[in-house]
């Protein structure tokens, strides 16, 4: 369960409600740069590889930085390794084995959908994604409300 997304410092001063000692040391208003660094060959696998490059392509310019290789490659990493798993669930024919990786399946996708929200992989958490800081036309898209 989640709490209230938190006001950026942009809409505490707009409704008249910042306050310098509780608002003014946020880094809200820095805006991602570069673009995340995949990790040298060997790393991940193909499906790693596959959910990456797609997140780095689908997510809007300037949403995604340098700082978010390591969140983004234990997503994509969480995501093979469930895969994987799944996959040894449908083979494994010893009942005590099956139980123990249909535990471990749900651990990784504990922990690939936990963090998977932060890249906004399904539409009520891409509804919470914010566009990055001036650019007016993409926060409009992002935002639903017709053009």
């Amino acid at each position: 369960m989640r709490g209230r997304p938190a006001k950026t410092t942009a809409q505490h001063r707009l409704a008249g409600t910042f306050r310098a000692d509780r608002h003014g040391d946020r880094l809200d208003g820095v805006v991602a740069t570069g673009t995340p660094e995949r990790p040298p060959c060997g790393e991940l696998d193909d499906t790693a590889i596959w959910l990456w490059d797609l997140v780095v392509k689908c997510l809007p310019t300037g949403a995604l930085g340098r700082l978010d290789s390591a969140v983004l490659f234990g997503v994509c990493r969480a995501y093979s390794l469930w895969l994987q798993t799944e996959r040894q669930i449908d083979g494994e024919a010893d009942p005590f084995e099956r139980r123990r990786l249909i535990r471990t399946a749900g651990i990784l996708w504990e922990r690939f959908s936990r963090n998977a929200a932060k890249f906004g992989m399904n539409p009520s958490d891409r509804a919470r994604l914010k566009a990055p800081a001036g650019d007016p036309i993409l926060e409009l898209l992002l935002s639903g409300r017709a053009i």
